[in-house]
């Protein structure tokens, strides 16, 4: 009896990991996404030959993106670390 709510504990947690390590793959994808769709905008800003800092709404849509990535990447990897640890065990 004791085994068998172990199983179904583990099995739930696992479930959890595996939802936590593909949120962490959708917000790496957008966070990509972002960077792509900032990095086409500022190339076209700069073929306008308009100046630009280094807080334009290109760069910033670039910076939020690699920000939305490296969050993403993070989650994923712990998560995944997770799902490794509850095979082991």
């Amino acid at each position: 009896m004791n085994n068998v709510k172990t199983n179904s504990v583990r099995n739930y947690l696992n479930s959890i990991s595996e939802r936590i390590f593909l949120i962490g793959c959708i917000l790496t994808s957008f966070g990509i996404l972002l960077v792509t769709v900032g990095g086409r905008w500022d190339i076209t800003n700069h073929l306008l030959s308009r100046p630009d800092t280094f807080f334009s709404p290109p760069h910033a849509l670039m910076y939020l993106g690699v920000t939305i990535s490296l969050a993403g990447t993070m989650i994923s990897f712990l998560s995944w670390r997770k799902l490794q640890n509850f095979k082991i065990g």
